[in-house]
C-alpha cells in the first residue's frame, strides 16, 4: 500500500471518526430537544385544561351575574317602583293635608280673635259700628242681638253650657 492511500485510509478513518462524533452529538441534541418538546407538550397540556377550567368558571360566573341582573331587573320593576309611586302618592297626601291643617288652623285663629274681639264690650262695639256698615248690616245686627239675648237668659235659667260646667 502506497502512501497516499495510507493517508486517504486515514483520512477516511478521521472523516468517519468526525462523522460518528458528530452524529453521537446530533443524536444527543436531538434526544434534549426531543426532552424539551415533550416538557413543552405537557406544559401546554396543562396550560389548556387550565384554561378550559377557567373558562368554564367565568362562563358560570357570567351566567349567575346574568341571572342576578334580571332577578334585579324584575326586583325594580315589580318590587320598587310601584312601592316608589305610592311613597310618591302618600307624600302628595302628607302634603295636601298639611296645607289644609295650616289653612284650617290660620281659619280657627281667626274664628278665635273674631270670638274674642266680639267677648270684650270695646269688640262688640267696633263689631256692630262695622255690621252697620256693611250691606244687610242691620239684619246681621239684629240676629246677633237675638242670640246674645237668648244665650242670657238661658246662662240664668242654668241651661247654658258654661252653667253646667262651673256648676
Amino acid at each position: 500500500m502506497e502512501t497516499a492511500q495510507i493517508i486517504e485510509l486515514a483520512l477516511l478513518a478521521v472523516m468517519v471518526a468526525t462523522l460518528a462524533v458528530l452524529g453521537f452529538g446530533l443524536a444527543a441534541g436531538l434526544k434534549r430537544i426531543e426532552r424539551v418538546a415533550d416538557q413543552a407538550e405537557s406544559f401546554l397540556k396543562q396550560t389548556q385544561e387550565e384554561l378550559a377550567a377557567t373558562l368554564q368558571q367565568t362562563h358560570l360566573a357570567l351566567e349567575r351575574v346574568e341571572r342576578l341582573a334580571q332577578s334585579t331587573d324584575v326586583l325594580v320593576r315589580q318590587e320598587l317602583a310601584p312601592t316608589l309611586q305610592a311613597a310618591r302618592a302618600t307624600l302628595g297626601h302628607v302634603e295636601s293635608t298639611t296645607r289644609a291643617i295650616s289653612s284650617t288652623a290660620g281659619a280657627v285663629s281667626r274664628v278665635a280673635s273674631t270670638a274674642g274681639a266680639v267677648a270684650s264690650p270695646a269688640g262688640l262695639g267696633s263689631l256692630a259700628v262695622s255690621l252697620l256698615r256693611a250691606p244687610g248690616g242691620k239684619a246681621a245686627l239684629a240676629i246677633l242681638g237675638v242670640g246674645a239675648g237668648l244665650r242670657a237668659l238661658l246662662s240664668r235659667d242654668g241651661h247654658a253650657a258654661g252653667s253646667k260646667r262651673s256648676g
